[in-house]
């Protein structure tokens, strides 16, 4: 696309070197045409005939201007968007995939509830929390795959419910590199009540044997959590943790809360779900209204290439923004009534990182879009002239 940029000018001078002969060649028609007329004319004023009209020719004059005014300031007539229209069929048509996203989270991922000690939600929760974690596969994983930070029980720092959530080797995303520091120590790295990152010696000691094969070892103790009754936390909910205060309001304390009441990785594979329906109900919309066309090499092709991802990212923004709403609106309404357990992480996340892509493409260099959008309307121009002659 940047040889496009380059050419431009190039072009645009051999365009106006062309308007400019054009013009001559108009201008000189025009003169053979009045000469040829008044000789005519003189012929048929000897013989007493009436004579011919003058032919007018002040459009060719016209046509000469307004083709060098077209050449000169082609901004004016080429100005490339930033992004692609939505017409109101997309925007309606969105809308319907958000609201259906909205739907299934409300419906079938629902808000979990800790009620006399056992976590109630909807059926997707139900379903993964029927997996029995004490048996099979998962019961011989926590038998082989034990691990030092595998503790539960320090006053003031964590106990049976949430030593999962505050030990920092527990967690799905970040929790492999401390794995394999409490494994070769002996220790478990955690977060106090306080919010302070402290390292516990643990009562199994050491475990640098099994260091080489940590990831196996971490991976197979995650599993083993996993469906367990207080299961894996969301990937990076630890850092939570650190946002302690001296009352009970502290974001710490409320993100604990959520997750004794179920708000773990099994929530979370509900959230995706439902995320995920909206951005494949939006993805088959783009397919039958929006079908890619053949293929175009080049920087024509790039160009096309790019107008149509925007396109997909505005669609998909409008989605993610309506089941947002809809997210909003189901932990205001009764029966939760401000349960931040009914947030839907996955569908915000969804709808961040849109807009995160919609704005940036908004602030683009615009440049060499604007090059060749000039570059096609000047072909355009071209073949209405040809037509016109």
């Amino acid at each position: 696309m940047n040889a496009e940029r380059d050419s431009f000018p190039q072009e645009l001078e051999a365009a106006k070197g062309q308007a400019g002969r054009l013009g001559r060649e108009i201008v000189d028609t025009q003169n053979d045409l009045n000469e040829i007329t008044e000789h005519v004319n003189e012929l048929l004023r000897e013989r007493g005939m009436a004579e011919l009209p003058m032919m007018d020719t002040a459009w060719l004059a016209a046509f000469q201007e307004e083709l060098e005014r077209q050449i000169e300031v082609p901004e004016v007539l080429k100005k490339a968007e930033r992004l692609p229209k939505l017409s109101a069929q997309d925007i309606v048509a969105c809308c319907i995939c958000g609201l259906l996203a909205a739907m299934a989270d409300a419906i079938f991922v629902g808000t979990p509830q800790l009620r006399d000690g056992k976590v109630n939600g909807a059926p997707i929760q139900q379903w993964l929390r029927a997996i029995d974690g004490n048996t099979g596969i998962f019961k011989w994983l926590s038998e082989h795959c034990t691990v030092p930070y595998d503790i539960s029980a320090v006053k003031d720092t964590v106990y049976p419910l949430n030593h999962r959530l505050r030990s920092l080797a527990h967690d799905p995303l970040f929790g492999a590199l401390f794995a394999l520091l409490d494994i070769c120590m002996g220790t478990t790295t955690c977060i106090n009540d306080a919010g302070q990152l402290v390292m516990l010696p643990s009562p199994k000691g050491k475990a640098d044997k099994k260091a080489p094969l940590f990831l196996l070892y971490y991976l197979g103790h995650l599993l083993s959590d996993a469906f367990t009754t207080c299961g894996l936390p969301v990937p990076g909910w630890f850092l939570t943790q650190f946002f302690t205060s001296d009352d009970e309001e502290s974001l710490a304390r409320a993100a604990e809360d959520m997750y004794k009441d179920g708000f773990d990785t099994r929530q979370l594979i509900g959230m995706i779900t439902s995320a995920q329906l909206g951005i494949g109900l939006t993805e088959c919309y783009m397919a039958l209204a929006h079908p890619q066309g053949p293929h175009v090499a080049g920087a024509e092709g790039e160009l096309i290439q790019l107008r149509r991802e925007l396109l997909r990212r505005e669609l998909r923004l409008v989605t993610s923004g309506v089941a947002s709403a809809g997210n909003v609106i189901k932990i205001l309404l009764p029966p939760n009534s401000g349960d931040l357990a009914g947030i839907n992480l996955a569908q915000w996340q969804e709808f961040a990182w849109q807009g995160f892509q919609v704005a940036r493409a908004a602030a683009r260099d615009m440049s060499v879009e604007t090059v060749m959008e000039n570059r096609k309307n000047i072909d355009k121009m071209w073949e209405s002239l040809k037509e016109n002659l």
